[in-house]
């Protein structure tokens, strides 16, 4: 009978444990990086030009073989550049945007964001980081 009483207090314990814990913003879960990149175009099976962002990936891309779970961009007003937001699962799944050094790049709980919102602000009018569609993973 004792040991039935010692379970129920370990299995109440930490039911009560684990309903304090609090709930994370989804924009706050895996690892983020912002970055200004240029329009580039590329072709499609069709062979149509199409123009995207560099280092976007490709929507075969996005899961669970690359690792990178989603992105976002916006068009710079003149046109010539993308500023986007990538989400990948670890550091490991953006290290080909991480190691361009022909791009500004800022992690999320890494770099000033300040820094990053007004050199975006630079490129596109009125930018703000609240406005700027984050990408949420479920």
């Amino acid at each position: 009978m004792r040991n039935f009483w010692v379970l129920l207090i370990a299995l109440t314990s930490s039911t009560l444990l684990h309903a304090g814990q609090r709930y994370v913003d989804p924009t706050n879960t895996y690892h983020r990086v912002y970055a200004i990149v240029p329009v580039v175009s590329a072709a499609t099976e069709t062979s149509v030009s199409v123009s995207r962002p560099k280092h976007a990936p490709l929507p075969a891309q996005i899961g669970a073989t690359t690792r990178i779970l989603g992105f976002s961009s916006q068009i710079s007003d003149n046109g010539n550049y993308a500023l986007i937001e990538i989400v990948a699962i670890d550091r490991a799944a953006l290290q080909n945007v991480l190691s361009d050094n022909s791009i500004q790049v800022w992690e999320k709980g890494v770099s000033n964001l300040a820094a990053m919102e007004s050199a975006f602000r630079l490129l596109k009018k009125n930018f703000s980081l609240s406005k700027f569609d984050e990408v949420r993973v479920k």
